[in-house]
């Protein structure tokens, strides 16, 4: 399939939940879905699901190519905050990941939870990167695409400093590139925690990983990019409707702004 890779263009889609009533975000949230289906059934079949509740409320980076048949949503990557996920009353998705197969990865991230919610600092869950597997195969494209997300993650966390962003590393498939980020484990009681084994992929091991500072690669990444995040098209959340006096104006991550 022949693409153009000077056309990538980004959208983020934020708290699709309160845009139902936007045709051209309830498009964006669905390629969002085709996408990370396409991407996980592609290295997992149907013996893990890719969503979760957190979708509705979270912050959506997907990246489209111009090809010959039109334009194709190719990937995609999420964030969400706690204080979004507090204001709807759901978790961070990090522990339906680990479930019962590590008290450690648990009370680790729980002490995590709770100092954020003690100091006020934001606290950003990453994840849901995924490529479709045809678009893998060039690896100039593919490249651009992990420096894109590399400059998103750096941008998110910068805008809403202090913050840490925390994510799910996989040994050996992901942990190279989170590590190039910033990215290292998760302290339990001082150390480093443990990897665990995936509950999808036979041979593959996931430990909770955290960032507070982006590493000068993604800096740079987020200078190189500069023109793609300048140029993307947001979908920013709107108010909630009456009925929903209760519930915080949600923010999944940093309000937006222009790079600088």
């Amino acid at each position: 399939m022949r693409y153009v890779l000077e056309k990538v263009e980004l959208v983020t889609l934020e708290v699709p939940f309160l845009l139902l009533e936007d045709p051209a975000a309830r498009e964006a949230f669905m390629d969002m879905q085709r996408v990370r289906a396409a991407a996980y059934g592609a290295d997992f079949g149907e013996r893990y699901m890719p969503f979760d509740a957190s979708d509705f409320v979270a912050r959506h980076h997907l990246f489209y190519v111009h090809t010959e048949s039109g334009r194709e949503p190719v990937a995609a990557f999420k964030q969400v905050a706690l204080a979004t996920c507090d204001a709807y009353g759901l978790e961070l998705p990090a522990p339906r990941i680990f479930g019962g197969r590590s008290p450690e990865h648990l009370e680790a991230l729980s002490e995590l939870i709770l100092q954020h919610r003690r100091s006020g600092r934001n606290l950003l869950y990453g994840g849901s990167w995924g490529v479709r597997k045809e678009y893998r195969r060039n690896r100039k494209l593919f490249a651009q695409l992990s420096e894109l997300v590399a400059a998103l993650i750096a941008d998110d966390v910068l805008r809403a400093a202090p913050a840490t962003a925390v994510g799910v590393g996989m040994e050996p498939k992901t942990m190279r590139f989170w590590e190039r980020m910033g990215y290292v484990p998760l302290l339990y009681r001082g150390q480093p925690l443990p990897k665990v084994a995936h509950p999808g992929e036979p041979g593959e091991e996931i430990v909770l990983i955290s960032l507070t500072e982006p590493s000068p690669w993604a800096l740079e990444c987020r200078e190189r990019q500069r023109q793609v995040l300048e140029e993307r098209r947001s979908f920013p959340p709107r108010a909630p409707s009456a009925g929903a006096e209760g519930v915080k104006e949600p923010v999944s991550a940093p309000p937006p702004l222009r790079v600088v």
